[in-house]
C-alpha cells in the first residue's frame, strides 16, 4: 500500500456497494413498516441505484462490491444477524480497494457498515487522522474525526468520499 499525502491525489475510486444485510431486522421493520419486510430490507440497494443515477461523473475507476440479493447468509451467528454475508462483502470490498490503491474513495450505497472498508484502508494509507463531514437524508450534518473520542453524530455513510478529508451522504 502506498502512502497518500494529498487530498487531490489520484486515483479516486468510486466504490458501489448496495449492501443491505447489515441493517438489522428490527431497524428495517421500524423504518419502513408500510412495506412487506422482504421488500423493505432490500431498500438500501434501491437507494444505491438512485444515488448512481444522480451523482455526477468522476475522474477515476468505478468498482462494484458483489452483494447477495437472496436470503443466503442471513442467519444469526455469535448474536449478529447476517454476520457471514456482511463479513464476506467486507472482505470483497477490502480486496477491491487494495487492488486500486486509491487516494480517495467515494462509497455509493449501503447501510452503515459500508464505511468500515474505506476508513480501514485510508487510515493506514493516509497515516494521519481523517477529518470527516457527513450528511444523511434527515439533513443532519456531523463533523467527524479519527482522533480518539471525536466520532459524534454519525448515522453511517452511504456515499463516503475519503482521503485526508472524508464527506458522505446517505440514501
Amino acid at each position: 500500500m502506498h502512502q497518500v499525502d494529498s487530498i487531490t491525489a489520484d486515483p479516486h475510486l468510486r466504490l458501489v456497494w448496495p449492501q443491505w444485510q447489515g441493517a438489522g431486522t428490527e431497524s428495517v421493520r421500524s423504518l419502513a413498516p408500510e412495506f412487506p419486510f422482504d421488500i423493505a430490507r432490500r431498500g438500501y440497494s434501491v437507494g444505491t441505484k438512485v444515488l448512481q443515477a444522480v451523482l455526477p461523473e468522476h475522474d477515476g475507476p468505478t468498482a462494484i462490491v458483489p452483494v447477495e440479493m437472496g436470503d443466503i447468509g442471513l442467519e444469526e451467528h455469535d448474536g449478529i444477524e447476517a454476520k457471514a454475508v456482511v463479513l464476506q462483502q467486507l472482505r470483497s470490498a477490502l480486496a477491491i480497494i487494495s487492488e486500486h490503491e486509491p487516494a480517495r474513495i467515494t462509497t455509493v450505497g449501503g447501510e452503515c457498515s459500508v464505511s468500515i472498508a474505506p476508513f480501514s484502508y485510508l487510515i493506514v494509507a493516509v497515516a494521519r487522522p481523517l477529518e470527516c463531514v457527513g450528511r444523511d437524508t434527515g439533513s443532519r450534518v456531523a463533523f467527524l474525526s479519527s482522533r480518539p473520542g471525536a466520532w459524534r453524530g454519525c448515522r453511517g455513510p452511504s456515499v463516503c468520499q475519503a482521503s485526508s478529508a472524508v464527506s458522505w451522504w446517505t440514501s
